[in-house]
């Protein structure tokens, strides 16, 4: 997770700072992966997601399951996949994170939806 978490922050730290940028995961990810998995959370990646000042609503895409695929990234079946959404989901709202959930709609739509929400 460490290397992970390494990765999502130096993303954040990189991105440019003079428009919006939307990450599709973030370190904060890692914290619900190891709770999920009863790993510890380290203080280290608790300092290192500090650095990272997101906004704080975030949109979320539940489980489709109706389009839900494996593939060499996702690799959990559904209901794993289940679990881990929910430990997800808790972990930001449990870091004061506002979430939105995005409707299951075309590419465009829920595009459009983010934005209409921004």
């Amino acid at each position: 997770e460490k290397k992970i978490e390494n990765m999502r922050t130096g993303q954040y730290l990189t991105s440019a700072e003079d428009g919006i940028c939307f990450f599709d995961r973030s370190a904060i990810d890692c914290i619900a992966y190891l709770r999920l998995n009863n790993l510890e959370v380290t203080v280290q990646i608790l300092e290192d997601i500090k650095k990272c000042n997101f906004n704080r609503t975030v949109f979320y895409t539940p489980i489709w399951q109706e389009i839900y695929e494996n593939d060499s990234e996702r690799t959990e079946n559904i209901a794993s996949a289940k679990k881990i959404e929910i430990s997800i989901i808790s972990t930001y709202k449990s870091q004061s994170y506002e979430l939105v959930e995005v409707p299951k709609l075309s590419i465009k739509q829920r595009a459009d939806f983010i934005i209409s929400k921004i």
